[in-house]
């Protein structure tokens, strides 16, 4: 996937800082950057309307556009996501 020239992955690396052995430092709940991780991996999102929910939020921190337009088009989204779309 390319948005702006760049992939997902790219845009999540652009917003992280390296250590200086070259890895990455995330200050952030796991839980759900593996859900993130395994849309990119595969562009299923899972039935549950929490982890949506957690997705959705991740995804706008991490800028990742194009997940979140994949939940907003999702038919008839949990009410609690609803209120958070706008």
């Amino acid at each position: 996937m390319q948005l702006g020239g760049l992939s997902e992955f790219e845009q999540i690396e652009k917003l992280l800082k390296a250590e200086p052995d070259g890895s990455y430092f995330l200050d952030r709940d796991w839980w759900g950057f593996r859900h993130i991780l395994q849309w990119l991996r595969s562009g299923d999102l899972p039935n549950d309307p929490m982890v949506l929910m957690e997705m959705y939020n991740e995804a706008m921190f991490y800028r990742v556009e194009g997940l979140c337009r994949a939940i907003k088009a999702l038919p008839q989204p949990d009410c609690r996501f609803k209120a958070a779309r706008n």
